[in-house]
């Protein structure tokens, strides 16, 4: 069983090549914010904060779709200026924090909604979900959501051609052990996080099925943006992503095809 990546530094992989993972890593589906407006209550004024903000991808719809102010979480100062341009941008709504979560200090009852998009596996799992819950106001949400390269109840081609040269690297917390589901994809888990953000009103749980289609190039710039890649010395991270790059380009005709799953999970703050 391969190793897992420390938490702590996991999180700071990122934002190694900040350009390449805005680039390469794909948006989330437009029903996501759908069920954020719909459920959650998202509009002009939605007092938000995001945990693990990235390049600030999911941020600029929150933006658009009315979070303000925004306090946007982010351990990894390679993001800085995109974030740092994203608050300039909006004038002010975007604020940005450049901390880990578990060390920043928010005010009990201050946030309408939180957000931890692709990010919630990288919390602390003691500090985290209690945290969370306790910066929200009585009926106020907690939203979580993954874009999951691959379903595992579906063939995955791609996958199976590239495991041998994946299989020794140290994994990712939202990869499962051998006989388990992904962590985004265990739902009665992510319930029981809930549960001890102490937001356990309303549970909705929807999953969204969609197909990314990638070149050689494409594939070879997403998974350079992977934290078991990512944190490899540059010669055989370079080899690896060769090698992958061959696979989509020999093997697949060019073309790649994933089989994308985006879990969405929601759940409301006992007022």
């Amino acid at each position: 069983m391969s190793r897992q990546i420390p938490r702590s530094q996991g999180r700071t992989l990122f934002g190694c090549d900040p350009v390449t993972y805005e680039r390469a890593r794909p948006g989330y589906p437009g029903r996501v914010y759908e069920l954020l407006v719909e459920r959650c209550g998202l509009a002009d004024g939605c007092r938000t904060i995001e945990v693990g903000a990235g390049s600030g991808q999911a941020t600029r719809r929150l933006v658009e779709l009315g979070a303000r102010p925004l306090v946007a979480v982010e351990p990894d100062r390679g993001f800085a200026a995109a974030l740092e341009s994203l608050a300039r941008s909006s004038h002010g709504a975007v604020v940005p924090v450049f901390a880990s979560f578990e060390s920043t200090t928010v005010e009990e009852g201050a946030f309408d909604l939180a957000i931890c998009a692709t990010s919630f596996h990288w919390l602390d799992r003691e500090i985290g979900p209690p945290k969370l819950g306790a910066c929200l106001r009585p009926g106020g949400w907690l939203a979580l959501f993954w874009n999951v390269f691959g379903d595992p109840r579906q063939p995955d081609p791609f996958h199976e051609a590239t495991a041998p040269l994946l299989s020794g690297l140290a994994r990712s917390p939202s990869e499962p052990c051998e006989g388990l589901l992904p962590f985004a994809l265990d739902r009665e888990a992510r319930r029981s996080d809930f549960s001890a953000a102490r937001a356990d009103r309303d549970f909705t749980a929807e999953e969204l099925h969609w197909t990314l289609s990638l070149s050689p190039r494409e594939v070879r710039s997403l998974y350079s943006t992977w934290a078991s890649i990512s944190r490899l010395p540059d010669a055989p991270r370079a080899a690896l992503l060769d090698e992958i790059e061959s696979i989509a380009e020999t093997r697949f005709g060019g073309v790649v095809d994933r089989r994308m799953v985006t879990p969405v999970y929601l759940c409301r703050r006992a007022a």
